[in-house]
């Protein structure tokens, strides 16, 4: 957990709700040969190990945004 901001700590909201434990600013992942840098909000006690939201979809490209 040492890469993790706690300043970012907080709840997150939508569908049910989580606490934010905090933040790791930047990891890199990989996707097939794709090397994208991200930023990851880490939830408590979730049962999914990664989960993108339509907001890191839009803004990387993977999903058309509502406005085009």
């Amino acid at each position: 957990m040492r890469l993790v901001d706690t300043r970012f700590a907080g709840m997150a909201m939508g569908v049910g709700t989580a606490k934010i434990l905090g933040r790791i600013h930047s990891a890199q992942i990989r996707l097939g040969n794709l090397h994208l840098p991200c930023s990851f909000s880490v939830l408590e006690g979730r049962s999914v190990d990664l989960l993108f939201g339509l907001d890191m979809l839009v803004s990387s490209c993977w999903l058309p945004s509502a406005e085009a």
